[in-house]
């Protein structure tokens, strides 16, 4: 089976995060407000969750307590 394309720059800029530590979503709209980056990336905290949802729900990652 072919691996999913991720090609929205919300999920990519959550996986970049991810890719530094875990984080909550909450954490991940703070930290990119933090670095200015929601001057390139529409960001919202609904569209937040629900990318961090679709993510999880294809695989790409995991809850950690």
């Amino acid at each position: 089976m072919a691996k999913r394309k991720v090609s929205n720059p919300l999920a990519l800029a959550v996986l970049g995060l991810l890719c530094e530590r875990p984080m909550h979503p909450y954490e991940m709209s703070s930290t990119l407000r933090e670095r200015a980056k929601e001057a390139s990336i529409k960001l919202n905290y609904g569209s937040l969750y629900s990318v961090v949802d679709t993510l999880l729900r294809h695989g790409l990652i995991e809850v950690h307590d």
